[in-house]
């Protein structure tokens, strides 16, 4: 964004890879029948150079898998 345009429009803007450490990841979303469902996990930013724009960082989460399969999916295919 800070690329493209001018600098009273991007004021602010964070760009770069996010810093190694522990971090805690939130995410809140509405489903189509306007439930709001949020999820939390921990984890850690992992030292891996992105080589991309925007604030970017590749995040490990102990168990995501297991997440990712039972809440994620099952949850959208109706089962949860």
């Amino acid at each position: 964004m800070a690329r493209a345009l001018p600098v009273e429009v991007t004021n602010g803007t964070l760009e770069g890879d996010i810093q190694p450490g522990l971090a805690t990841v939130y995410r809140l979303q509405s489903t189509a029948d306007t439930k709001l469902r949020a999820y939390i996990a921990q984890g850690e930013v992992i030292p891996v150079a992105t080589r991309s724009f925007g604030s970017i960082g590749i995040f490990g989460i102990k168990n995501m898998s297991r997440f990712y399969r039972h809440v994620l999916i099952e949850s959208t295919c109706g089962r949860f």
